[in-house]
């Protein structure tokens, strides 16, 4: 990191303004990193825990496993998206930490509301919680861009404006999402518990979450190969 071989290099001089100013442009994406490796441990913890639950609770079992699977797969989504960009994010703003601990709070709610219990369904709640989801995720993609306020050196500069606006077009989409979602989740609320329709309808969406994550890892892996490339091609120029 630039903030180590900076400290490295500058063990027996005095803390001076290239010290801080190394420590200060790894600061951001270093508590993004912490916050979501933290939260991240709790949330597959808790899902290898919850997994064993559902394979002992007869009871529903089919749509809790279905919901379950969807929850791990956008937790792996959301985990791959914070890898492949870390390599180019130098700032993020405490608003946007913020909405990353957010973030975190309702993918964890994605595995605590499937939680079986004797009497009732807690799990017909998780649609609306993936709607969450979604809408807090634009959010950050929409409304913090990467790197405000710093300037990229212009031969990167193609690059940083491609991720970008792939950033933007996912927050459009995930908008979509995030309506579809909560109009779904109207006839799973408010159907009667013992229809069979609210457990049918969920793991209708569950199975299409599940499938547009699956989608999400495979375009997140393209994308990483096309940043892979770019960079080949602007150290070894032709």
């Amino acid at each position: 990191m630039t903030a180590d071989r900076a400290l490295g290099q500058g063990m027996s001089e005095l803390i001076n303004a290239q010290l801080v100013d190394a420590r200060m442009r790894d600061l951001g994406q270093s508590i993004v990193n912490q916050t979501v490796s933290l939260f991240k441990g709790g949330i597959f913890a808790l899902a290898a825990a919850l997994l064993l639950e559902i394979a002992l609770q007869p009871q529903d079992r089919l749509v809790h496993l279905v919901l379950w699977a969807a929850s791990f797969l956008l937790a792996m989504v959301s985990y791959n998206a914070h890898i492949n960009t870390s390599v180019i994010v130098f700032r993020e703003s405490v608003a946007a930490v913020v909405v990353i601990v957010v973030q975190m709070m309702v993918e964890l709610m994605l595995f605590a509301v499937l939680t079986p219990r004797p009497q009732g369904a807690p799990w017909r709640f998780w649609i609306v919680v993936y709607a969450a989801f979604q809408f807090v995720t634009a959010a950050r993609l929409l409304v913090f861009p990467m790197n405000r306020g710093l300037k990229a050196d212009g031969s990167l500069q193609p690059l940083l404006d491609q991720v970008e606006a792939g950033r933007r077009d996912s927050g459009r989409r995930m908008i979509l999402f995030a309506l579809f979602a909560s109009a779904v989740a109207v006839p799973v609320l408010w159907l009667p518990e013992e229809s069979p329709w609210p457990a049918i309808i969920a793991t209708g969406y569950g199975i299409f979450a599940g499938l547009y994550s699956v989608y999400g890892l495979t375009h997140m892996h393209r994308q990483r190969l096309m940043m892979e490339r770019m960079i080949e091609t602007l150290l070894n120029p032709k």
